[in-house]
């Protein structure tokens, strides 16, 4: 299940195949509850059955959701840079058994994971790329990839 509050980035993911839920229309813990199911073990009322929450866009409310749903033995690994200092309760670590962790940068087996998955799904990942720009006039195409409403991702070629 993948949350983003942009409609065109959630589009691209309905049409890659994933469940996709925009945070700022709907409820996220409702809606993964009823796409995994309800957790064993919550300290908080009823949580989702997800043991692994993954934040790509380095938001302090993504882990505040985590710390507020996450079911007991789950883990948030962040991908996404935040340059912010989140709060973490560590007694909702404790008692939730709960794990917080960081992954930057891609190992060997992890790329070759990656790939055996895109070989699996056989999935058009080019509807990912949503546009493509020569290099000349950087600070304009750089502008258009951070537009969420237009962009998912944007390649910049470099011909020399």
């Amino acid at each position: 299940m993948l949350v983003d509050l942009s409609d065109y980035r959630l589009n691209v993911a309905k049409e890659l195949g994933f469940l996709t839920v925009n945070s700022s229309r709907d409820d996220v813990r409702s809606q993964a509850i009823e796409a995994f199911g309800k957790a064993e073990y919550s300290l908080h009322g009823e949580a989702p059955d997800t043991q692994i929450f993954l934040d790509a866009a380095g938001h302090n409310s993504i882990l505040e959701d985590f710390l507020q749903f996450g079911p007991v033995g789950s883990r948030f690994v962040t991908v996404g840079v935040n340059n912010s200092k989140p709060q973490i309760d560590f007694l909702e670590l404790i008692f939730g058994s709960k794990s917080v962790g960081g992954s930057g940068g891609y190992r060997p087996e992890d790329v070759q994971t990656v790939f055996e998955i895109m070989k699996e799904r056989q999935s058009d990942l080019r509807k990912m790329v949503s546009q493509e720009f020569d290099w000349q006039d950087l600070e304009k195409r750089i502008q258009t990839a951070t537009d969420t409403t237009i962009s998912e991702k944007v390649l910049i070629n470099y011909h020399l």
